[in-house]
């Protein structure tokens, strides 16, 4: 009979620590700094907080969720491509050449990318 009251129970208290343990705390944001290689104006923090993802540069917020639009490829591509505007890196080196542009746009995403898996694994919740 005591099984069949301690079972459930510990059943119980081991899914209460897995939820809580992979909780967000909504005070802490986990952010990585990033230098593009060829474009030294393009240096920013890529960051996720309770909010959600976001960029910061010039002490300024892109939150994913601000600039997304339906059809982007990543949730971040808008404001990859904004980010990426605002530091003049895009534009000054790649005047009329999208691919360039394009190349500065995914370096931001895969930072984005990368700072998801660092905070997960931060987290404990891979």
């Amino acid at each position: 009979m005591k099984k069949a009251v301690l079972w459930p129970l510990s059943l119980l208290a081991i899914l209460l620590i897995i939820t809580w343990s992979c909780e967000e705390d909504s005070d802490d944001a986990t952010c990585v700094q990033f230098v593009h290689p060829e474009c030294v104006s393009m240096d920013f923090n890529a960051c996720t907080d309770d909010k959600g993802d976001y960029y910061e540069y010039n002490n300024e917020k892109y939150y994913c969720s601000d600039y997304f639009t339906t059809g982007d490829s990543d949730p971040c591509e808008g404001a990859a491509d904004q980010l990426a505007l605002d530091t003049g890196c895009a534009t000054s080196a790649s005047v009329g050449n999208t691919k360039s542009t394009l190349s500065y746009t995914n370096f931001v995403i895969n930072a984005m990318i990368q700072v998801r898996a660092e905070a997960k694994a931060a987290a404990g919740c891979n």
